[in-house]
């Protein structure tokens, strides 16, 4: 399964624009993702950790710093 989603995500992060993140379509991840930015945001954990977080928890090899910085933007946690 989790060899399916990684496919999946490897094609669908074709799409994406380069500041963006290819999130998963999965509660799982996405609970795990707001897990993850409240810690960062709550300074329990630094920004390159939360990137490799959200790449794990997403399926995908890298996240960069600037993906993530601009996401938090986007979502209103910065």
């Amino acid at each position: 399964m989790r060899k399916l989603i990684r496919n999946e995500q490897h094609d669908r992060i074709t799409k994406f624009p380069p500041d963006r993140i290819c999130f998963a379509h999965s509660i799982e991840s996405a609970n795990a993702d707001r897990q993850c930015m409240k810690a960062y945001i709550d300074g329990q954990m630094p920004l390159r950790m939360l990137c490799n977080c959200v790449a794990r928890n997403n399926y995908l090899l890298e996240v960069t710093e600037t993906q993530m910085l601009n996401e938090l933007k986007i979502i209103g946690w910065l």
